[in-house]
């Protein structure tokens, strides 16, 4: 097998692509120092890049450079409206609150506890678990 076919071939297997190219003057991420620097020129050797840092003048490979997103295009951009029904916040429903509740208005179910296991199934503790956990009621007391 050519060394171009095998090339060819570990690529498509791993889904490898060319990385994109980072332009000159470009805010960057150094991911090996965790602090950011601009790209200030390209490197002799491939995909590589001179980046200035505060302290220093650092050349990097295109691997360990992370392209950090411009603060005028987030200020540009208008803020995504998310999880908003239309006109929400348009309509208020009325309270009336010269109304008083009292207990005898509201009925309440029977609590059953429900206990969660690590897989999130759902458990009805038996009529035993229940009765020693006093959530059981003789129908003749209430």
């Amino acid at each position: 097998m050519s060394k171009l076919k095998q090339e060819t071939v570990f690529n498509t297997r791993h889904k490898a692509k060319p990385l994109p190219s980072i332009g000159l003057g470009t805010e960057v991420f150094i991911k090996d120092l965790q602090r950011s620097g601009k790209v200030i020129e390209v490197a002799s050797t491939p995909q590589s890049y001179k980046v200035e840092t505060p302290t220093s003048t650092i050349r990097r490979n295109c691997i360990h450079l992370t392209p950090l997103p411009n603060q005028q295009e987030q200020h540009e951009r208008p803020t995504p409206m998310v999880n908003q029904v239309p006109g929400e916040d348009k309509v208020a429903t009325p309270v009336r609150k010269d109304i008083p509740v009292t207990k005898g208005d509201i009925q309440v179910p029977p609590v059953t506890p429900i206990l969660a296991t690590r897989p999130k199934r759902i458990i009805k503790p038996s009529l035993k678990v229940r009765e020693n956990l006093g959530l059981v009621w003789d129908d003749a007391v209430l």
